[in-house]
């Protein structure tokens, strides 16, 4: 099992060619960690992003949160009811990534207009505060009161969540996907989820790994992956400090749940080779299969944190684009389109 994961940390060639240009490099200065990361979202601000798609409806909507905040609500629909030909749709909720610090709703556009265009769903993507400003635990509360208001008012974006009804995230959005799937059961939030999208998210407190999977747990001590472009060591201390999320609560890392994980929904998980939140997926896969959860698991070998989003232009990023609609299939139980 060691040298397995060794070897997918073994960087993708098509990446190391990219990074050797040398315009792939994230550094940080975790001297002044709030205005690193006002450098990093004006970074994201610079990306482009493509212009709607005819084929998909998209408005905002808002939502209140606990504390009586308003919050934007992205909502992607087709354009026509058919195909199929009903009234309601099945639903996807999709949290974006950024270490709870950066990232938006906007910037998930192409991937929700995919979901859409594929396999003729509703995606909502909530927006929810981040630090440093608001800090652990907000953005998790923000995002379960989105869904909880997604849930009661879906047939308003014409989707019928008592069909199928999916939620997901990457990275820190799949972080607060995992907690919102366990909220969810045990505050039997109607209609109940039906499946689970986790993509390059993490699970686990490194400090407090169970026993029988911690010779399991390598990717965060693992040079390569500390080291990779992206989610390096330097640029996770800058999330951790303007996060501050608390490794010791389940509701920041799911593996601490109080009440297990029986009746979780069958669950998607994506996990990154050269990434040092690998290994989560592996073992909390493990743990809800024990459980009686059906999985599915996806793995690119030799990728960074997301590659996706700054490789997209590799062979393993084409892949993943297919595996990510087949493994909406898989959560929709159907074929996919």
């Amino acid at each position: 099992m060691t040298q397995e994961l060794q070897t997918l940390a073994v960087i993708d060639p098509e990446i190391d060619a990219l990074v050797q240009t040398g315009r792939f490099n994230w550094t940080v200065d975790l001297s002044q960690p709030d205005k690193a990361i006002q450098h990093l979202r004006a970074f994201l601000k610079q990306q482009p992003v493509p212009a709607p798609d005819r084929a998909v409806k998209e408005w905002t909507t808002s939502y209140e949160t606990q504390d009586g905040t308003e919050l934007s609500l992205y909502v992607f629909a087709p354009a026509s009811s058919a195909p199929p030909p009903l009234p309601f749709l099945p639903l996807l909720v999709w949290y974006h990534g950024g270490g709870g610090c950066i990232g938006s709703p906007e910037l998930t556009a192409p991937f929700c207009r995919d979901i859409v265009r594929t396999h003729a769903c509703v995606v909502v993507a909530p927006e929810y505060r981040l630090g440093p400003e608001h800090k652990y635990p907000t953005g998790v509360y923000d995002s379960w009161a989105a869904l909880q208001h997604v849930a009661a008012r879906a047939a308003e974006y014409g989707a019928d969540p008592a069909s199928s009804f999916l939620v997901g995230g990457e990275s820190n959005g799949g972080v607060n996907a995992a907690v919102l799937t366990l909220l969810a059961r045990d505050n039997n939030l109607s209609p109940p989820l039906t499946g689970v999208f986790l993509s390059a998210a993490s699970f686990i407190p490194p400090d407090d790994v169970p026993d029988r999977y911690r010779q399991a747990y390598l990717s965060r001590m693992d040079p390569a992956c500390l080291d990779a472009p992206g989610l390096n060591r330097d640029v996770k201390q800058l999330f951790d400090i303007c996060y501050a999320g608390d490794y010791s609560s389940p509701l920041f890392r799911t593996i601490l749940w109080p009440t297990g994980w029986k009746g979780h929904p069958r669950t998607y998980f994506q996990s990154c080779g050269l990434d040092i939140n690998r290994d989560d997926s592996f073992i909390y896969r493990d743990v809800l299969r024990e459980n009686g959860t059906e999985t599915k698991l996806d793995v690119y070998p030799g990728c960074t944190h997301c590659f996706w989003g700054m490789f997209g232009m590799i062979s393993q990023a084409r892949k993943w684009k297919v595996d990510t609609q087949r493994g909406i299939a898989w959560l929709l139980r159907r074929e996919a389109h």
